[in-house]
């Protein structure tokens, strides 16, 4: 993968594929993987049965495109009691 990113040491990296530019080499590197795995969607939305290659995307597109409130898993153990 590394080769497929482009930057110059002036310039933004960009994609090779879809010439995208980027903040920073790890946005172009998340990027690129949409390109390399788009064989492989294995997460797919329960709603309209859309699929993704992540899962943080298919939680996004519930988000935006559901309405939906996608509720994190990370649970604090001094909220759990609220009395």
């Amino acid at each position: 993968m590394e080769e497929m990113i482009l930057s110059l040491p002036s310039e933004s990296p960009s994609c090779v594929l879809c010439h995208q530019k980027f903040f920073n080499r790890s946005s172009l590197r998340r990027h690129m993987e949409r390109h390399l795995l788009t064989n492989r969607r294995r997460f797919q939305c329960d709603i309209c049965f859309k699929l993704f290659c992540r899962k943080d995307y298919v939680r996004e597109h519930k988000q935006h495109m559901h309405g939906m409130r996608v509720e994190s898993r990370v649970v604090d153990s001094e909220c759990k009691n609220t009395e």
